[in-house]
């Protein structure tokens, strides 16, 4: 996010505020953009926040956490009352919880937010097949139970046959159906014994990722082996090669964690000053990507800093890459691994209060005012006083309000407008200060495919490619799966990729650890590697 969450706190609070004070339901953009000005808030940072809410509330929605979902979708609508994706969602979650529990609350929330939506935007079809949904179903998955408790006594009755032949006939059907039932039982012993051998296997990959270094793309392969002394599960090994031939630079052996198993280890990493940050617990450590020597960790807090030397009791990890560090004397610090600094409370919120503008890169997409389910990209230059970490996280805007912030001398642009196509329906992969990485559709409808495509700072598009063309499994999960989260890697021109669930076609398991390496500007793949797949050993 490039926002922080106490500074987006206290616009959600203003927002409700001035809400409660009107005669309307809802906010007008003037409205928002006085929030926040007086609260010296950018409107970029608001959009990047109403695409993080929408983003998690979909997340939601598809994984069935329906209460989760409507609570993002709600922060959404308190700022942007009007977004059709946010009317339609609280619709869809709302409509989930009433096939779920069957309240007529839920139902009627759920048309109230569907009409919301079509009021709003006329051509969302989704938002009809809801409302004609609801209509055709006014008493949800209940009635049809009850419908069925009705009408079963009504059936009339079969003719009776002579006992004799009734009794074999009964026996004739039992027999073969308690012998399925016992190879359903010994096919269902055996999955689960299966089961857990995979998940208790005694060696394995636990993560497979890729890395920058001044020398090139690196993968990162932690293996483990069995511990047999417990509370330790797992015995971890580091090995770091390089990508583009696979020989092994580095071989680490990591220490066991007690209670972790194999997939759980080095399971929350994040990139930080050439180190990988490892979160776990309530503790965290960093390695150099290059070496893999320990370059931070809570151990070397206390070495390095005298207010926290007595020892460290608690340690949090916030969103905006900060540490919340109370000491076991109870004195509260703040750690940023970036600058390396401790700050205590007054000094944090100084810090987070003075900020200097500076000018960063960012893509934006501006709706087609013709089609609004098309999109182009832009490649712009933002002024602003937070960097943007969630480059994923792609802003809309508009013609209009683009050329406010021009006007304004807020946004500089780098892509022609002219220079860019509309693309439907698009998703981004993965973006930076020269390229964009995204899949559209070809067309509405089940007979839509998706695409993958790539787009340069001019606007040019470099490549793209269907499914029938990509032969690779991970390139292919992109464009089959709704939420496919990889690591990225650049170096010069070379995009490294890395994900532990590449499946592959049509097929959910088993999950591959695999990295690749793709050139930004033709899409040809470069090098690959995975242990089960490709049997990639490096050495």
């Amino acid at each position: 996010m490039a926002y922080s969450d106490e500074d987006l706190d206290k616009y959600l609070k203003k927002a409700q505020e001035v809400l409660n004070s009107k005669n309307e339901d809802y906010l007008n953009e003037e409205d928002l953009q006085d929030i926040a000005q007086k609260l010296g808030l950018n409107m970029q940072e608001i959009a990047q926040a109403k695409e993080d809410y929408l983003v998690r509330g979909n997340n939601h929605l598809n994984f069935g956490n329906y209460q989760e979902a409507i609570s993002e979708y709600e922060q959404l609508l308190l700022l942007a009352p009007k977004d059709p994706k946010g009317l339609y969602g609280l619709a869809k979650a709302h409509l989930e919880k009433w096939h779920q529990d069957g309240k007529k609350a839920n139902k009627e929330k759920a048309l109230e937010y569907a009409n919301n939506c079509i009021e709003n935007d006329p051509k969302f079809q989704e938002a009809y097949a809801i409302i004609s949904e609801l209509k055709q179903k006014p008493q949800g998955n209940r009635k049809k139970t009850a419908q069925s408790a009705k009408k079963t006594p009504q059936k009339p009755a079969p003719k009776k046959k002579s006992p004799k032949p009734a009794a074999t006939k009964k026996s004739k059907r039992r027999k073969p159906t308690q012998e399925a039932l016992g190879a359903i039982l010994v096919i269902g012993v055996v999955l689960a014994v299966q089961i857990g051998v995979s998940f208790y296997k005694s060696k394995g990959t636990s993560q497979y990722m890729v890395g920058t270094t001044k020398q090139g793309i690196v993968v990162w392969q932690v293996k483990y082996t069995k511990y047999d002394k417990r509370p330790y599960y797992r015995k971890p090994k580091l090995l770091i090669a390089q990508a583009s031939t696979g020989k092994l630079l580095k071989e680490i052996d990591l220490p066991a964690r007690e209670k972790v198993d194999g997939d759980r280890l080095w399971h929350k990493t994040k990139i930080i000053n050439g180190s990988f940050y490892d979160y776990y617990k309530d503790s965290f450590i960093a390695r150099d990507i290059l070496t893999g020597e320990i370059t931070d960790s809570k151990a070397l807090l206390v070495q390095k800093f005298p207010q926290i030397g007595a020892g460290i009791g608690k340690i949090q990890h916030r969103n905006n890459n900060w540490f919340k560090i109370t000491s076991k004397q109870g004195s509260e610090h703040w750690y940023n691994p970036a600058t390396q600094k401790l700050l205590n409370n007054d000094e944090y919120r100084q810090q987070n209060q003075i900020r200097t503008p500076f000018w960063q890169y960012q893509w934006v997409k501006i709706e087609n005012p013709e089609n609004r389910n098309q999109y182009k990209f832009l490649l712009t230059q933002q002024l602003s006083r937070r960097s943007y970490r969630n480059k994923q996280g792609i802003s809309g805007t508009s013609d209009q309000y683009l050329q406010n912030n021009i006007n304004k001398g807020y946004t500089r642009m780098t892509t022609k407008s002219e220079k860019a196509n509309f693309f439907l329906k698009p998703k981004v992969i993965y973006s930076d200060s020269t390229h964009i990485l995204f899949k559209y559709k070809t067309e509405i409808g089940k007979q839509g495919a998706f695409r993958l495509a790539c787009i340069g700072k001019s606007g040019d598009v470099l490549w793209e490619k269907g499914f029938e063309d990509l032969e690779n499994p991970l390139l292919k999960n992109f464009l089959t799966q709704h939420s496919f989260k990889s690591r990225f890697a650049r170096y010069k021109n070379e995009l490294g990729i890395s994900n532990t669930r590449v499946s592959k076609v049509k097929k959910r398991y088993p999950l591959y650890k695999m990295a690749i390496g793709v050139d930004l500007n033709t899409g040809k793949v470069l090098w690959k590697h995975s242990p089960r797949l490709y049997d990639t050993k490096f050495k």
